[in-house]
């Protein structure tokens, strides 16, 4: 996992830890949303702190397609430094 990349899976995993409390080092990232004990709510509630914390938009549309940290990852790392790294 590149350096930006680990550096936002541990920025998710802090935001998904303070809205259910699962601990943040127990998140590996493949596991689906429902294996972390995140309903429809803390989905949104997790969706606006990372555009607050990383200054993005994440369209309506495009959140059912975000189905894992992974996704989440992937998503903040091209919406926040583009595609190239």
């Amino acid at each position: 996992m590149p350096f930006v990349r680990r550096d936002l899976h541990e920025k998710v995993c802090l935001l998904i830890e303070r809205i259910v409390g699962c601990p943040a080092k127990s998140i590996m990232g493949h596991e689906h949303w429902r294996e972390l004990g995140i309903n429809s709510l803390d989905l949104l509630a997790l969706a606006v702190d990372c555009e607050t914390t990383f200054d993005i938009a994440i369209p309506d549309g495009e959140l059912p397609e975000i189905r894992t940290v992974s996704d989440l990852v992937e998503y903040l790392q091209k919406a926040t430094f583009g595609s190239e790294r």
